[in-house]
């Protein structure tokens, strides 16, 4: 059993149900806690199996309401994935949890990039930007929040995650590096010994999969052949960046999904 926790409103709810009839295909032993960031969400998710529905309300506190009077509408949706990650493990104390955008969407079993965890109390992706953007997108961090996981040993860092991102979540980078919730994550693996996952299929996503090649539900670089285990359609379907042909069939079968 993993637990997973993600959040999302109305207008990214088909994304949302699109990550888990996948998360019921490829991972059945999984619970996720879904934030439902409006009445409409909450109502749909009630009786979904293997989801537990969180109302907003139910979460927000006096730090949240002081957050959000300074806060865009998107930089509160980022203050809120290290808050409910918290209130997650907090409350219910699971073995781990892993905060996963609702815009992922597996291909194949998280299996192999747990077994690569291991008993890593935190563990983060990569951007691994494509060579061509990597000037241009280095502002937004080293490491993407899409997938980011925590075992109770690594609640300490999380705890600390939430308490930043109230303080601070803005979508600038400021002059120490931070932007928005993910460029904290810059200083984990010496900070909190986080591990730097290497699978190439975990957090495969627009900013990256131009670099490489693919066979099928495989992707290589120079070195490494994996499992492509879940992509990030950030974006959705009209992603502004230029596709490797080896991956339009995800977005095929995304958008299928998607209905």
């Amino acid at each position: 059993m993993i637990t997973l926790c993600s959040l999302w409103d109305s207008a990214y709810h088909k994304n949302g149900m699109a990550l888990l009839a996948s998360l019921r295909q490829h991972q059945p032993d999984f619970r996720l806690f879904v934030l439902a960031l409006d009445a409409r969400v909450y109502a749909a998710l009630a009786g979904q199996p293997n989801v537990e529905a969180v109302y907003l309300p139910t979460i927000e506190d006096d730090e949240l309401f002081v957050a959000k009077a300074s806060r865009t509408n998107i930089e509160y949706i980022w203050t809120l994935a290290s808050v409910f990650t918290y209130w997650v493990g907090d409350v219910f104390n699971p073995p781990s949890v892993a905060y996963m955008d609702a815009d992922c969407y597996l291909f194949n079993s998280l299996d192999p990039l747990y077994a690569e965890v291991g008993d890593a109390p935190v563990a983060i992706t990569p951007h691994r930007w494509t060579p061509s953007q990597a000037d241009r997108l280095r502002g937004a961090g080293i490491y993407n929040v899409g997938w980011t996981y925590f075992a109770r040993d690594g609640y300490k860092c999380l705890r600390e995650w939430r308490r930043a991102c109230l303080q601070w979540c803005k979508w600038e980078v400021a002059p120490d590096g931070r932007f928005g919730d993910q460029g904290y994550l810059n200083d984990w693996p010496q900070r909190w010994g986080a591990h730097v996952v290497k699978h190439l299929g975990a957090n495969l996503a627009p900013w990256n999969q131009e670099q490489y090649s693919y066979n099928g539900l495989t992707v290589s670089d120079d070195k490494h052949t994996d499992q492509i285990l879940f992509y990030h359609f950030h974006g959705g379907l009209d992603t502004g960046y230029a596709l490797n042909p080896g991956v339009k069939g995800l977005y095929h079968e995304y958008a299928g999904r998607m209905g």
